[in-house]
């Protein structure tokens, strides 16, 4: 009986640890050019919605798709740029946090580096809890204790030069 148990543990660890990011750990970017802006995408470890992958767009482009506990660096154009996530659709069906596509707006400085974190708010209900996911940008000490537990994960997509200035 113990044997069963066992191996049901076994099986379940492997197939939750696939669905972690397994790149490096993270290292900063080097600096951005003049007229550039780094932008780090991040999504910390956590039990909810960790079989899903999130998609990350930037101005419309999908640019990375990021596993539990990943994290994406970008070199992007100085000015507004818009961050969207959806979930990699199919695991839940039609579930209510899969299908609802978040976005944030950032204005990004030259030279500069910009955090955006994947995270959730849990709404504690009397039979269930909600988690709402939102995107946030963070200040780089506020991001850096989350960041440095983060692998990087390889972008899909190289940025368009005609998205990257806004």
């Amino acid at each position: 009986m113990h044997t069963r148990i066992l191996i049901a543990l076994m099986i379940a660890a492997a197939a939750l640890s696939g669905c972690s990011a397994t790149g490096p750990k993270y290292t900063p970017m080097a600096n951005a050019s003049s007229d550039e802006s780094v932008l780090y995408v991040f999504r910390p470890k956590t039990v909810y919605m960790s079989a899903l992958s999130a998609i990350i767009f930037v101005d419309g482009q999908r640019v990375a798709k990021l596993r539990n506990n990943g994290y994406v660096a970008l070199p992007v154009k100085a000015g507004r740029h818009v961050i969207r996530h959806e979930w990699d659709s199919g695991l839940l069906g039609d579930s209510r946090s899969e299908n609802r596509p978040i976005e944030i707006g950032i204005m990004m400085l030259p030279e500069g580096q910009h955090f955006v974190r994947i995270g959730a708010i849990a709404n504690l209900g009397y039979f269930e809890t909600e988690y709402l996911w939102e995107l946030r940008e963070l200040s780089p000490e506020q991001a850096q204790a989350e960041l440095n537990q983060c692998k990087l994960e390889p972008m899909t997509q190289s940025l368009q030069p005609a998205a990257m200035a806004r």
